[in-house]
C-alpha cells in the first residue's frame, strides 16, 4: 500500500489554495478602482491556474507511483582460462602408442613330469607391451587341465607373469624376476578351464628393467609361474 502522507498534504494544499482564492476574490470586489480590480482579477486567475497546474502534476506523479528503472544487464563472467592440470601429462603418457616388447607361448603338455607331479597342465600365450611408463601383459590364451587321476574334480589355481633377465630365468633366480599380481581361479576336471584375464596385467618395473625399457629389451625374457594351492605345487613355464 502507498503511504497516505503525500495525499493528505495535497488535500490540505488544495483547500488552502481554494480559501486564498476566495479571500482574494472577495477583496477585489470591495475595491472601488476598476483598474486595480481588473489587474487583480487577472493576476488572481493566472496565479490560480499556475497553482492548479502544479497541484495536478503532483497528484499525477503520486498516482503513477515511483519511477521504475530497468535493471542494468548482468555482466556474465567470461570463460575461465584453461590451464593444464598436473594429471594431463600422465594421461598423455598413457595414451602413447603401445610398443610390443616380448611375445611368449608356453605349454606344459609335452612335459609328462609336470602332469604327474603337479596334476595341472598349462597352455598360456600373450605379449608384453610398453604403454607410456607402464609394462602390461596382454594374455591371448590362459588354459589349464586337471589331471585325470586327481582325487577331486575341482582345484584352486593361481598364476603370475614375470619379466627378467634371461640369465636369471635360465638359472631360476626367481627373486630377481619382477612379477605381476597373482591371478586366481579354479580348474575343473573333464574339460579345459579358461582363466584368460579380460584386462591387461600390469607389472611394476624398477631398477635396471625400468632403465633399459627405453633402450631395448633384448636381454630380457618372460616366465609364468603356476601354483596349485591344494597340492602345494609350484612350477614355472619358460622358453
Amino acid at each position: 500500500m502507498q503511504e497516505t502522507g503525500p495525499l493528505l498534504n495535497i488535500c490540505f494544499t488544495v483547500i488552502g489554495v481554494f480559501i486564498a482564492t476566495v479571500m482574494g476574490f472577495v477583496s477585489l470586489l470591495r475595491t472601488t478602482s476598476n483598474f486595480i480590480r481588473t489587474v487583480g482579477l487577472v493576476s488572481l486567475i493566472l496565479l490560480t491556474a499556475i497553482q492548479l497546474f502544479v497541484l495536478g502534476w503532483g497528484v499525477s506523479r503520486l498516482v503513477a507511483g515511483p519511477e521504475i528503472r530497468s535493471p542494468a544487464p548482468d555482466r556474465q563472467p567470461g570463460p575461465a582460462p584453461m590451464y593444464p592440470k598436473s594429471g594431463d601429462n600422465k594421461e598423455a603418457a598413457v595414451s602413447q602408442p603401445e610398443q610390443d616388447l616380448i611375445s611368449f607361448n608356453f605349454s606344459s603338455r609335452s612335459d609328462v613330469r609336470i602332469r604327474h607331479q603337479y596334476c595341472v597342465d598349462s597352455d598360456v600365450s600373450g605379449v608384453v607391451v610398453k604403454s607410456g611408463e607402464q609394462v602390461l601383459v596382454k594374455m591371448d590364451r590362459v588354459s589349464f587341465d586337471l589331471c585325470k587321476y586327481s582325487s577331486v574334480s575341482v582345484r584352486r589355481l593361481e598364476f603370475r607373469v614375470g619379466i627378467g633377465r634371461t640369465d636369471d630365468i635360465d638359472h631360476q633366480n626367481w627373486r630377481a624376476i619382477q612379477w605381476s599380481k597373482s591371478q586366481k581361479g579354479s580348474v575343473v576336471a573333464g574339460s579345459e578351464s579358461d582363466m584368460t584375464p579380460r584386462a591387461p596385467i600390469s607389472i611394476t618395473t624398477r631398477g635396471s628393467l625400468k632403465t633399459n625399457l627405453a633402450n631395448g629389451i633384448g636381454s630380457y625374457g618372460v616366465v609364468v609361474s603356476v601354483y596349485n594351492p591344494d597340492r602345494k605345487g609350484l612350477y614355472y613355464l619358460k622358453n
